[in-house]
């Protein structure tokens, strides 16, 4: 049972911050439990100023391997990435993969700074799939062979970036970035802290320099890459993808969650906020 089942359960009310709050909870605690010296180095607090997940915070047992730690409970602002389906240069990269710039499918964020990127990648006869949120699912599936996308273009956060960057690095992939302040105060940070190289063009190795990476995922709702959090009457099905960018290996894991087993032992309350007075209304109404 993960942090995405908490969300996906206040997904279903609608209660925003609450699914952000549980699911930031759940992950720590889990975290926690984990056999590693770990610090978190791209955290939630930058987003959404929470206590915990924290830049800097402490995670794990706190006994070897020493790990640096990325974490996204739920990707994007948690209204919109609950309520949707899954939160380079044409001409050279199409000479790349030895087809027509017409053949491309370029997967693009449904954001207002991106109507000129858009209507240019139209004008250039590319493709577009746009999507209302997911940069870095968009930017997996890119990456990713056998899923109708070949490349994504958006501008996200730094942190998503770097998550995205992980993810395409276990694949193989390719992956250009470059620092796109969105407001005057952000142009102003970036410059006086970078000067010249505040210009500069990163790739997914610059990125993430480890060569021994890990990567998890599990989906909350119905999206390209996976299915999303799924409340049954025996359990809750999730999916979820785990990635090592030294093996190469890419794995689904489809589990099914028994909550009043869970129940026994867990320090998450798995079933409150009326739930199961509800499901038992439902059951017997």
């Amino acid at each position: 049972m993960s942090d995405r089942d908490l969300a996906a359960r206040h997904r279903d009310l609608r209660k925003w911050d609450s699914a952000n709050s549980a699911a930031v909870n759940a992950m720590r605690l889990v975290l926690q439990t984990i056999d590693m010296d770990g610090v978190i180095v791209v955290g939630e607090g930058e987003k959404h100023s929470t206590p915990v997940l924290f830049h800097g915070e402490m995670v794990g047992t706190g006994h070897p391997p020493a790990v640096d730690v990325a974490v996204d409970p739920i990707e994007g602002t948690p209204a919109r990435a609950l309520g949707r389906p899954n939160t380079l240069a044409l001409a050279a990269l199409a000479e790349a993969l030895k087809c027509k710039v017409s053949d491309l499918t370029v997967f693009v964020l449904d954001k207002p700074r991106h109507e000129n990127l858009i209507r240019e990648l139209n004008e250039a006869g590319a493709r577009v799939k746009i999507n209302s949120g997911g940069f870095i699912v968009g930017a997996m599936l890119a990456a990713m062979p056998g899923t109708g996308v070949d490349v994504m273009m958006s501008t996200g956060c730094a942190s998503e970036a770097v998550l995205a960057a992980c993810a395409v690095k276990a694949v193989d992939g390719g992956m250009q970035i470059r620092r796109a302040p969105q407001t005057a105060e952000e142009e102003l940070r970036v410059r006086s802290a970078l000067g010249k190289r505040a210009d500069q063009i990163l790739t997914e190795a610059d990125v993430c320099k480890s060569e021994d990476v890990f990567l998890a995922a599990t989906g909350i709702t119905d999206g390209g890459l996976l299915h999303g959090v799924d409340f049954q009457r025996d359990g809750v099905m999730t999916e979820s993808l785990v990635m090592r960018a030294r093996s190469g290996t890419i794995r689904y894991v489809r589990a099914i969650h028994r909550l009043e087993k869970l129940m026994q032992f867990s320090q998450i309350d798995y079933i409150g906020d009326g739930y199961k007075d509800k499901d038992m209304a439902e059951n017997h109404g």
